[in-house]
Formats: structure tokens, C-alpha cells, sequence
């Protein structure tokens, strides 16, 4: 959005040092004399202009700019109540490619928080509760874990759902520990399995 001043005499105002001018110059009003009190008084008054000026560039500023930035895993806010939470327990399976390690995708269990299992995690991503329901998911962003070992923190959001998880819209995974692939290079086609736990919150649109 782009917000446009205008003078008096109907012409766009092209700065805002043009918008303010005419209150520091008080010399082209015969009945204002140029004098200490009359300068003060002309600060006064642009700093008011300005301090109005910034008001309305804040009301008016995309929307886009107020919800979630690259770098930050918060559900935007006024989208998402949390639906479930669980834990997740497994390993990250990666593959050698061209003699690197290369992520294949996550083999784990999900628990409640009473500590029974209620479902998995694998490959799409995609979480899947014991009863059929499953959702799979794309990256939108992430944080650093706390340590170099640990997979990031992620936000994602829900491609397709269904069941109970047809109402998702976002996943976060948090709580990371464990799962980073390793530094050393690898060869030919090998496979490896790295321990890791995580946090799963699902989040539901509000009703």
C-alpha cells in the first residue's frame, strides 16, 4: 500500500521533510513574527504531524507484515487452537548420496501424554493415528535446536488430512533431541538410522 500526501494546492507531496516545511518556516505569514516562541511552536506542531504521520503508516500496513516471519515457529496468531500434542519417539533414516548424507525421512512412534501409543510418524511427512486419521505436512519454517546433535524445530503446514486430523492446519515439532545426520561423509549406497525425540502440537482452525 502506498500512501500519497497531498498539498493544499492538490499537488502529491514527495518527502516528508516537504510535508513538514511549512511549519518551520513561519516567514511567508505576515501576521507571524519570526521569533523564539513562534519557532518553538512550529517544532511543536511538526512533531505532532509526524507522531500522526507514523500512526497512519501503522494502520495501514499489509497484513502480511503481522504474521509469522521466516525464522519463527508460532502458529500466526488468531489461526490455530492446539488439538493434540504428542511425543514422538524413533529414529531420522538418511541415505548416502554422492557421498553425503541425505535425509530419507522419520521412523517413529507417536505417544499421548499418558505414555501409550497412539500412532506413527514416516516419510511425506505424514503422522498417522492408530485409527486411520492422518495428516502430512510442508515446512514453512524453523529454528536451531539447542545443540548441534538435535534436528530443527519446525513449523508446518497441513497439505491433507483426514479423520480426525482432517481439520489440522499446522504442526509444529519442538523439543528436539537427537536425529542430526552426522558430519562424516559416506560411500556407496548406505543407510542410517539416528535416534531422536520430539514434540508434536497439532493445531485446529477456532470454531
Amino acid at each position: 500500500m502506498k500512501i500519497i500526501f497531498m498539498s493544499r494546492r492538490g499537488r502529491p507531496i514527495r518527502s516528508i521533510e516537504e510535508v513538514t516545511r511549512g511549519f518551520a518556516d513561519t516567514s511567508h505569514a505576515p501576521s507571524m513574527l519570526n521569533t523564539p516562541q513562534n519557532e518553538t511552536r512550529a517544532r511543536k506542531q511538526r512533531k505532532h504531524f509526524l507522531r500522526s504521520i507514523c500512526l497512519v503508516a501503522i494502520c495501514f500496513l499489509p497484513q502480511a507484515y503481522a504474521q509469522t516471519l521466516p525464522g519463527s515457529i508460532d502458529v500466526p496468531k488468531g489461526d490455530g487452537v492446539l488439538m493434540l500434542k504428542a511425543q514422538g519417539k524413533g529414529d531420522q533414516i538418511y541415505g548416502c548420496v554422492e557421498g553425503n548424507w541425505m535425509l530419507i525421512g522419520p521412523d517413529a512412534r507417536l505417544f499421548n501424554e499418558q505414555g501409550y501409543v497412539i500412532g506413527r510418524h514416516y516419510a511425506g511427512p505424514t503422522w498417522q493415528l492408530k485409527d486411520g486419521s492422518l495428516v502430512t505436512g510442508k515446512a514453512i519454517a524453523k529454528t536451531a535446536p539447542s545443540d548441534a546433535q538435535s534436528v530443527p524445530w519446525l513449523l508446518l503446514k497441513a497439505s491433507s488430512g483426514t479423520g480426525e486430523f482432517k481439520a489440522v492446519m499446522f504442526i509444529q515439532r519442538r523439543d528436539t533431541h537427537g536425529g542430526a545426520a552426522p558430519s562424516t561423509t559416506c560411500k556407496g549406497k548406505a543407510e542410517l538410522r539416528v535416534s531422536y525425540t520430539a514434540s508434536y502440537l497439532f493445531y485446529v482452525a477456532h470454531q
